[in-house]
């Protein structure tokens, strides 16, 4: 494990993406059951935010000092509930409600077309399955919560399991490639309601957004629904590569419908949002690899740190008090397609003192770090998959279950 210093940062979350089949639907006239579009969905754009006068530093490298004082360790809650996917037999993945022992609660099927719209949230685990939304509950139960229409995209759900939110793709004009992009939120046993509504057309690109493209659900917190305009139909397998379609990212509050633009440059594509709508990214170069780490308040730059240029960055989270930022870099020379495992090195920032201690984990994927416990998520190799913990205080790692090839920590209930 080694120490390094940093220029501190604002607090900071890591978003993820999936890569996962989506669907555009053929339609001279597109149709939707959501009632109602306001005028702040049409086009789904927002005034400029208020100016910030904070000037962004000069970047700096890192200096090697020592690191702080080792926090008491951090296990994991054992009333904690995970939701964790697995590969199984004929095509179809194993959706499971597990606790902190890793043994089993609660489990059923879904198959493979449906396994990257599965998600965490308030009662259990959520996906989509024949234009359903179903819910897994503790019990063992399978709930269906509403429906989704045909070539609804991806699912989120409301902090507190009122509503459910997917987009649609639905194409417009055929002869130029032209398709109607939207986000609609469902409230369960209630009406349905579209929230952004826009045109991507290739022959009328706009500057926030690639020329053709759909949007791709991210996560939704209280701060509302985090989205990206992402290239069409992309999908990718190397180190971090989904998260470079987050180049054009925006939140939207789905009481009002107000939205605020967060970042549009692909150079620089989103990979942490925090309280106050700050937003963090890695800047990548023509190797791939992350010469900067810069972070934006407000649409202002107000902190930039200066990377190696020779490894590539993201897949991280922040931890609940806002104190610390866990995040990964892995060598370019070891991020191409191909590699069953990465070189993954794990880092922990202290914000406060600038500090970061680092230690290799191979395989790591980073999702989820509660308030008072361990960092979740799950670790690939060359036999297969597990889900795990990571102490932050001694960044040692505990397995809490292994499968095969495939399987995924999704989320904490």
């Amino acid at each position: 494990m080694t120490s390094s210093r940093f220029l501190p940062l604002i607090p900071i979350s890591i978003v993820l993406a999936g890569c996962g089949a989506r669907t555009i639907t053929p339609s001279a006239t597109p149709q939707s059951s959501a009632q109602g579009v306001s005028k702040s969905a049409q086009n789904a754009r927002v005034s400029t935010p208020p100016r910030v006068t904070t000037t962004a530093p000069t970047p700096k490298p890192a200096a090697i000092l020592p690191g702080p004082a080792t926090p008491p360790p951090q296990t994991a809650s054992p009333n904690a509930m995970l939701v964790v996917e697995q590969p199984a037999s004929n095509g179809m993945y194993s959706v499971s409600l597990v606790n902190a022992a890793g043994h089993s609660l609660a489990t059923t099927r879904v198959s493979s077309q449906d396994e990257w719209t599965v998600v965490a949230g308030h009662g259990g685990a959520y996906w989509m399955d024949g234009g359903r939304v179903k819910l897994l509950t503790q019990s063992g139960t399978v709930r269906d919560i509403g429906g989704v229409p045909a070539g609804a995209g991806e699912l989120l759900v409301s902090p507190d399991g009122s509503a459910y939110a997917y987009d649609t793709n639905t194409v417009v004009r055929s002869s130029s490639a032209a398709t109607e992009n939207r986000i609609i939120v469902q409230v369960v046993g209630g009406p349905a309601r579209i929230i952004a509504d826009r045109i991507s057309d290739p022959s009328h690109p706009t500057a926030d957004a690639p020329p053709q493209w759909m949007y791709g659900l991210m996560s939704w917190t209280k701060q509302g629904i985090l989205f990206r305009r992402e290239v069409t139909g992309t999908c990718g397998c190397q180190a971090f590569d989904m998260q470079t379609l987050a180049g054009y990212t925006g939140i939207i509050d789905p009481g009002s419908d107000n939205l605020t633009d967060l970042t549009s440059n692909t150079s620089c594509p989103l990979t942490a949002l925090g309280a106050g709508m700050a937003t963090g990214c890695f800047h990548g170069i023509s190797s791939g690899a992350a010469d900067m780490l810069r972070i934006v308040t407000a649409g202002r730059m107000t902190s930039q740190l200066a990377l190696s240029g020779k490894n590539v960055g993201g897949d991280g989270v922040f931890s609940a008090d806002g104190t610390t930022l866990a995040y990964e870099t892995v060598p370019t020379a070891d991020a191409g397609c191909g590699s069953s495992a990465f070189p993954t090195t794990l880092h922990l920032l202290d914000i406060s003192s600038g500090s970061v201690r680092a230690t290799q984990i191979t395989g790591l994927h980073a999702k989820l770090w509660p308030g008072g416990g361990p960092i979740y998520g799950d670790v690939d190799s060359a036999s297969g998959s597990a889900v795990v913990t990571v102490d932050p205080a001694t960044m040692a790692v505990h397995r809490v279950l292994t499968g095969p090839a495939g399987t995924r920590f999704v989320g904490v209930v």
